[in-house]
């Protein structure tokens, strides 16, 4: 995990590029490794309780 959130698309292309040079496979296949990408998840979570609470609040 990036110490700052904003990183973490540099990092995972860090960490593919490594991966990719010692195992053989192409860094930009991203079926190649898969990555949980946590910020994502907040990022989506954040919108999906914005919208449920509209949501209730209109309700």
């Amino acid at each position: 995990r990036p110490v700052e959130p904003e990183l973490s698309a540099v990092a995972t292309a860090r960490i593919r590029a490594v991966l990719g040079r010692k195992y053989a496979f192409d860094p930009a296949d991203q079926d190649a490794v898969r990555v949980w990408d946590t910020n994502e998840m907040m990022k989506m979570f954040k919108y999906i309780f914005i919208g449920f609470n509209l949501f209730l609040g209109i309700v």
